[in-house]
């Protein structure tokens, strides 16, 4: 039958396809952003405390740290005879807009582009961490099985998940950041293993699932994988987070404690109100820890990563399940 063997935990923010001296793009986005709320009386609160995390040689201290993180995690899975790649990602108007957005979906054709969008589409500050989602703006066909895709939607339906099934790619629409980028980075831009994306609406409400919905979604799709006479040897992937746009080393650290502990109770009584904006995508996480439990958790690193004196920037963390 069909086993989930390894599991990974990825953050994929632009930052880590960023060169650290073109860093003060972030900041300068950052304080337009809505999403970060009294940009400026942050500053004036924390220029002081975090003026040591801003320093050039830490800054290229905590990139060197999450780049040997995310070549471990590449290595971890060549390492292993891994068959599919369970991808769980939320999309953020890849795919859907804020019109029409499912809380949950499989999509399950037997194939899917990554349809690299033109570079000139991007904010500019964003640019040149183009190359870590889209690599050379190539086009590349990617494998989906889809016929185990199908299953999970039965076997999740029979579990009582709500589950949005297509298989329709919307034209000229790129497959989301969450999922090219565990090709381009933790891949290093090789499309050999097929993948099933799970998308999940972290980002967008009203619909966002529960932190603990999603632990038992993780459960969930486990034993859908399990119900599959294929043999196969299947990672699953929670891609995105942690905390950002201001990073929250409390929430962060907390989340990777209980995982590690198997504190569901922990995980069941994270307040909504901080996993919102990019902290949502820990929710990813949560899900591949359900799908994982079985497993043994090991944090390869956490990086709370900061860009600007108002605390902007990124919980980077990097961990497997095996």
């Amino acid at each position: 039958m069909a086993k989930i063997t390894l599991g990974i935990g990825t953050s994929h923010s632009p930052m880590l396809s960023t060169p650290i001296d073109e860093f003060e793009g972030h900041a300068s986005r950052d304080a337009k952003n809505p999403q970060i709320p009294d940009y400026a009386g942050r500053t004036e609160r924390l220029r002081e405390q975090l003026a040591d995390q801003l320093t050039d040689d830490v800054v290229a201290a905590k990139n060197d740290a999450c780049q040997a993180a995310i070549a471990k995690l590449g290595a971890t899975i060549r390492e292993r005879d891994i068959d599919l790649l369970l991808i769980v990602g939320d999309d953020q108007e890849e795919w859907f807009d804020k019109e029409n957005i499912p809380a949950l979906g499989v999509y399950w054709n037997d194939q899917v582009e990554t349809r690299p969008p033109d570079v000139e589409h991007m904010h500019p500050t964003l640019r040149s961490a183009y190359w870590g989602y889209h690599g050379d703006g190539t086009n590349h066909t990617v494998r989906v099985h889809g016929d185990l895709g199908r299953h999970v939607i039965a076997e999740l339906t029979k579990q009582h998940f709500d589950v949005y099934s297509f298989r329709q790619q919307p034209t000229d629409k790129p497959l989301g950041h969450a999922w090219t980028f565990v090709y381009h980075r933790i891949l290093e831009h090789q499309f050999d293993l097929p993948v099933l994306p799970v998308y999940l609406n972290t980002y967008y409400p009203p619909n966002t699932p529960a932190p603990g919905r999603c632990f038992e979604l993780g459960q969930g799709l486990r034993r859908a994988v399990e119900s599959w006479d294929e043999d196969l040897n299947v990672c699953v992937v929670g891609s995105g987070g942690l905390s950002h746009f201001v990073v929250d080393e409390e929430l962060d650290r907390g989340l990777l404690d209980a995982i590690a502990q198997g504190d569901r109770e922990h995980i069941e009584q994270i307040d909504p109100d901080r996993l919102l904006s990019g902290s949502s995508e820990a929710k990813n996480w949560i899900t591949a820890a359900g799908a994982a439990e079985h497993l043994d958790f090991k944090v390869i690193d956490y990086v709370p990563y900061y860009r600007s004196p108002a605390g902007s920037g990124v919980g980077m963390g990097f961990a497997v399940w095996e």
